[in-house]
């Protein structure tokens, strides 16, 4: 992270200067405030920091050797203006962020071999991996301390994307079946959305998911390839509707930390686009292109993840990217065959497990996963 060690904002308390946050005055309300307008201009969350600095301050500050800091000096605000200040540290964090994420000495492992297609990570919280072999028709529960692999389920319909709703029960994206199911408590299924469209020709087809996610409210989201749609469900798996149109081939989907978001990836057009997501009724509007890989491969944008900083996560092209939170990229994460989907996992959740084509990954980071 970028360390802001000093924020250049002058409080009055009637005719007295107040230089500190303290609980007992009523700067404090306007110094989060102030924060909050610092983080939105810089368009980043790579900021900590409450102090006050000298006015002497200046954007030298920025250079320093070790820990990265930029100083707001009152002084310097008077000068330069803020919006000025702004824009050089900025650049600054643009410039030092990228090749931060990564924990030191941190090395792509592999830790699990001899699949076919390996999809739909999940942690089940437990200390377990989750993971898809689609074409085998499997689920397998990999031991994040042993490394030992176990059959979790069989002929599971080519399931895909996995999730837990709020009750602990598991949703499975089945391809093959072309419907979303929920695992109950006692082994059964039951089947939540087996979605359709109308062809040239006015018939009715069955099409499948790929990726399914769930927010806190326990609301259902997941993608539908031939339908160019994802559609959401309530808590209970019911009133099952299209929230988002007209795409080509959405597959991956992950809502941001703050769930105001929602990420969706077109795999075959290497784009990600991203929607606001109306908190009342989990409707997606305001569509917008978030960024675009643009690597030739037979592969594409694939399954997604968020960091607690906001930073998305996205399988593609032989990699792992990841992009702040306004679309910039910060870094990619080399896989010698084209990743599927990635996940956090962990008691710490420092770890991201990765799914390659038939083998799955697992590299360490300074950043936590949040889902």
């Amino acid at each position: 992270p970028i360390l802001i060690c000093d924020f250049a904002i002058r409080f009055k308390d009637g005719n007295k200067d107040i230089r500190s946050w303290k609980p007992e005055n009523d700067s404090i309300a306007a110094g989060k405030a102030y924060v909050q307008y610092i983080k939105d201009a810089f368009e980043t969350d790579y900021i900590i920091g409450s102090c006050w600095c000298n006015p002497i301050d200046t954007p030298k500050g920025f250079s320093k050797p070790g820990v990265k800091q930029g100083f707001f000096g009152e002084g310097l605000t008077e000068r330069l203006g803020l919006h000025q200040q702004v824009r050089e540290l900025n650049r600054h964090i643009e410039a030092t962020t990228p090749g931060t994420l990564l924990a030191k000495d941190a090395k792509l492992e592999k830790l699990a071999s001899g699949y076919e297609t390996v999809e739909g990570p999940l942690y089940d919280g437990k200390g377990h991996l989750l993971f898809t072999d689609i074409p085998n028709q499997h689920i397998w529960k990999l031991n994040l301390k042993t490394l030992d692999t176990t059959l979790f389920r069989d002929e599971t319909g080519g399931a895909n994307g996995l999730a837990f709703d709020l009750q602990g029960r598991l949703l499975m994206c089945k391809q093959r079946e072309k419907s979303l199911a929920r695992l109950e408590k006692d082994g059964m299924e039951t089947v939540l959305l087996k979605p359709t469209r109308i062809g040239a020709n006015k018939r009715i087809y069955h099409v499948g998911v790929n990726d399914v996610v769930v927010d806190r409210m326990g609301r259902i989201y997941v993608t539908v390839p031939g339908a160019g749609s994802v559609y959401h469900l309530d808590s209970d798996g019911e009133n099952p509707r299209p929230v988002i149109s007209d795409l080509k081939g959405p597959n991956g989907l992950m809502l941001s930390p703050d769930e105001k978001t929602l990420y969706v990836s077109e795999y075959k057009e290497q784009k990600l686009h991203a929607f606001d997501v109306d908190p009342a009724t989990g409707n997606a509007s305001n569509q917008r292109l978030f960024t675009q890989v643009e690597q030739p491969s037979d592969y594409g944008c694939d399954g997604m993840t968020v960091d607690h900083l906001g930073n998305l996560y996205c399988a593609g092209p032989y990699a792992v990217r990841i992009w702040s939170p306004q679309g910039k990229l910060l870094e990619t994460i080399a896989v010698p065959e084209s990743p599927t989907n990635c996940a956090f996992a962990g008691p710490e959740s420092n770890v991201l497990y990765i799914t390659g084509r038939k083998n799955v990954f697992r590299i360490r980071l300074k950043t936590k996963g949040v889902r």
